[in-house]
């Protein structure tokens, strides 16, 4: 059986804001283009969205992994990371 994971305390995740160093942001919204469609994700709540039009910053020609682009970052990792 796997070990249970400490309680969540304000002190810990000032620990881990601390490990992390100043101003390090994570991802929290990404889009991509896939097909003939655009592909956003929202990290925090694990939705993924199509859109016909492309988001802010995102090419409008090539592969996927070419038109990958972060839309916003936050301090805190998102929640559908595993720790």
């Amino acid at each position: 059986m796997p070990p249970t994971p400490p309680p969540w305390t304000p002190d810990r995740d000032s620990e881990d804001a601390r490990k992390r160093g100043k101003g390090q942001l994570f991802p929290e919204m990404v889009a991509w283009r896939q097909g003939k469609f655009y592909k956003v994700a929202d990290l925090d709540t694990g939705c993924v969205f199509t859109r016909k039009t492309p988001p802010p910053g995102v090419a409008v020609r090539g592969h996927p992994f070419e038109t990958y682009r972060v839309l916003s970052r936050d301090d805190a990792p998102p929640s559908t990371w595993s720790t």
